[in-house]
């Protein structure tokens, strides 16, 4: 409440009135850390398609570390499983895989155990523990004032972004741990290994 009599101090009656009325009664929101999450919205650019490339540069890094060829295959196939993260279905699988097992060599089985492993992982989820933000895709979105549902589409390229580097770096590790061991079976204790390297 002190935030909110410092407020109401330094803006006009009706100014405070709307804040108060939207943002403070309504309970959606502390305001410290709605101010603390606008600041962060603000430094990232809200809505700048900029930032798919900003963030999703650092998926270079893995073609440096991994060499051209696994680095690439890790990208590409990053790129493929996109659309299979959330709304993954059989058919829809297989046919992701055959691309990538004509275009860039990366065996079906292995494309799908990658793709599986991700998920289990959780890897592709943008969330608190870096981002300081919920994933776009959560249960809460789309909830909240227009205000918040606003903010969430507004980060869409920051963690599109964010979400390719991780995939491709989560691949890029699988796939060499894969090219080194062919017939080992890929355990948890070996997906947390994948996942530091990540």
């Amino acid at each position: 409440r002190q935030v909110a009599e410092s407020i109401k101090q330094k803006i006009s009656p009706d100014s405070f009135e709307f804040v108060d009325r939207h943002l403070l009664r309504s309970g959606a929101i502390n305001p410290v850390r709605w101010l603390n999450n606008v600041v962060f919205d603000l430094f990232f650019g809200v809505f700048n398609i900029k930032q798919v490339a900003v963030q999703g540069m650092t998926a270079f890094h893995t073609v440096a570390v991994l060499g051209p060829k696994t680095g690439l295959q890790a990208g590409f196939a990053a790129h493929l499983m996109r659309p299979l993260l959330y709304h993954e279905n059989a058919q829809r699988t297989a046919m992701m895989a055959k691309i990538a097992s004509k275009a860039f060599g990366i065996r079906p089985d292995h494309f799908m155990e990658g793709l599986t492993s991700l998920k289990r992982s959780g890897w592709h989820l943008i969330g608190g523990e870096t981002a300081l933000q919920d994933d776009f895709i959560n249960t809460s979105f789309g909830t909240g004032s227009w205000l918040e549902r606003g903010r969430d589409w507004g980060r869409v390229f920051f963690k599109e972004g964010d979400r390719f580097t991780r995939n491709t770096a989560y691949m890029g590790a699988y796939l060499e741990w894969r090219s080194l061991n062919p017939k080992m079976a890929l355990t948890p204790r070996i997906e947390k290994h994948l996942l530091n390297k990540a």
